[in-house]
């Protein structure tokens, strides 16, 4: 009597997919060596199977239908270590993003243009310069929306230069300083 076990890949029923970048990194190598590299090898065992025995031929069609389904699994569960990856890589960033946003925002809503000096408006100026705008173009390439704020920043742009225009012209403060 000669026993044959024909052994198909099983994917976890809970699904985890890593509570960090370097846990979904392991479990997708993990996946690759247990599944992908061992998928092609059962596919042609079924493949090349055949019989003339009814029993065999059922148990057959069970064992296709049943590796479709891992197949499909499969198919999800790498969707899903590829989203968790992007989770890992983009949250952390936006989240830097917002929090750049806040503190930018807090200036401009203090409305502080300087006092009634061209000097400290001129430092107004270059600390927004520095830490506004040359940073902006990174901000922005991350996609989040920033729109408000670029309006807000823009607007603040304008009524320093305004200012310090004024200040320098007239000598006499503006914006109630």
């Amino acid at each position: 009597m000669v026993a044959c076990v024909l052994t198909l890949p099983v994917l976890p029923v809970v699904c985890s997919y890593g509570d960090s970048l370097a846990a979904v990194d392991l479990l997708k190598r993990s996946f690759q060596e247990t599944y992908t590299a061992t998928l092609p090898v059962q596919k042609e065992v079924l493949a090349e199977m055949e019989s003339e025995q009814e029993a065999i031929l059922t148990k057959l069609q069970e064992a296709k239908d049943a590796l479709a389904a891992v197949e499909d699994s499969a198919a999800e569960y790498t969707r899903q270590l590829d989203l968790a990856v992007e989770r890992f890589e983009k949250f952390p960033t936006i989240d830097r993003v917002e929090g750049w946003l806040e503190a930018h925002a807090a200036v401009f809503a203090r409305g502080d243009y300087g006092e009634a000096s061209l000097a400290a408006v001129n430092v107004h100026i270059a600390n927004f310069e520095e830490s506004f705008t040359l940073h902006l173009a990174n901000k922005k390439a991350v996609g989040v929306c920033v729109a408000v704020t670029v309006a807000l920043a823009v607007a603040a742009y304008d009524v320093i230069r305004c200012s310090r225009f004024l200040i320098a012209v007239t000598g006499v403060p503006v914006c109630g300083e």
